[in-house]
């Protein structure tokens, strides 16, 4: 996968995992540093799945079985502490962040799993004061802590599409030193692969300067910008995997400005499916890579065992050459002694 999932596809993904809303907790498992596995009871399907994490890449619910450790690691054991039989109760998106929070009860009392698929990510339990138990990665801010016993702050908020009035979007492109596709990408929130869609949608030059823009043409984007959300809101977005040179991404909804830039773009029947998908690729190249390293691993050791022989053989050789001109020297007193 070449892209990170945007705030587009983690709120498709919170949308279709509300399948999995009332789920329990049946076991937790840290596969590697980066790989967390929650296997659930899905009540809703009377069957087992697994919820898989990869810390700041993306988590989908698949039946796929992994590999698991013969021993928890301090992370997994206080995971199963204060989880295991826990009530999956809310799945939500943080504001408009990459942001995934699961809401877990047992009994009177719940926890936040809060997973950040950010560039710099983590995986966080806060208990219901907002204090973190534990983290996959202990990470210090200037604005704020992931660490035992500090309150959870999540990264400073950042534009919600969702809630944007016209004006709002008109004075951020008034206020905008960008050009019209960094406004929308940036300080809009959108990421680049939204701000170049709704700058073709529009039909406006996404270099232009976009305090320069105007109202007329702000309202263009505005527009496109609401037709693209609603489309979210309403769940006619068709989720799509794309393909190109053997690399695999996946979006929550086709989109006329990456048309060209793939071989094939198939419809695929969810997002989390497409993950799933990628998961299969990655463990395939994991594989390969394993085996190829595995065989150079071989080759170096036989370099090795060739190279100890050749110098071993260079020794004797010299050794010989040495007990030669040593009986060539001395020849009169060998031949005397053999007489």
């Amino acid at each position: 996968m070449s892209k990170e999932l945007s705030s587009f596809d983690i709120y498709q993904l919170v949308s279709e995992l509300q399948e999995i809303k009332g789920s329990f907790v049946d076991k937790i498992y840290q596969l590697n540093r980066d790989d967390l596995l929650i296997r659930i009871n899905n009540v809703n399907k009377k069957t087992k799945e697994n919820i898989f994490i990869r810390n700041s890449k993306f988590l989908c619910v698949t039946q796929r079985e992994f590999e698991k450790p013969l021993q928890p690691t301090l992370f997994a054991m206080v995971l199963r502490k204060y989880l295991n039989n826990g009530k999956i109760t809310e799945i939500s998106q943080h504001e408009f962040d990459r942001i995934i929070k699961f809401k877990i009860s047992k009994g009177e009392n719940f926890y936040h799993l809060i997973i950040e698929l950010l560039s710099n990510g983590n995986i966080v339990l806060v208990d219901r004061n907002n204090v973190i138990v534990n983290c996959l990665i202990k990470q210090v801010w200037a604005h704020r802590k992931i660490l035992p016993k500090e309150k959870y702050l999540p990264p400073p908020p950042q534009i919600n599409p969702f809630n944007l009035t016209f004006e709002h979007f008109k004075d951020i492109f008034r206020n905008s030193d960008k050009d019209v596709v960094r406004t929308l990408a940036v300080d809009l929130n959108l990421g680049g692969t939204y701000a170049e869609e709704i700058c073709l949608k529009s039909k406006i030059e996404k270099n232009l300067l976009a305090k320069n823009l105007s109202e007329e043409k702000i309202l263009l984007l505005y527009n496109s910008l609401n037709k693209l959300l609603n489309t979210f809101k309403e769940g006619k977005n068709k989720p799509i995997i794309a393909i190109k040179n053997g690399t695999v991404d996946v979006y929550p909804i086709k989109l006329e400005s990456i048309s060209d830039k793939y071989e094939k773009i198939e419809e695929i029947n969810s997002l989390n499916e497409g993950i799933e998908k990628l998961i299969d690729i990655v463990e395939k190249n994991k594989k390969e890579k394993t085996k190829k390293e595995n065989e150079i691993e071989k080759l170096i050791r036989q370099k090795n065992q060739q190279e100890a022989m050749i110098s071993t053989l260079k020794d004797e050789i010299e050794r010989k050459i040495r007990e030669g001109e040593t009986l060539y020297l001395n020849y009169d007193k060998c031949s005397k002694l053999l007489e």
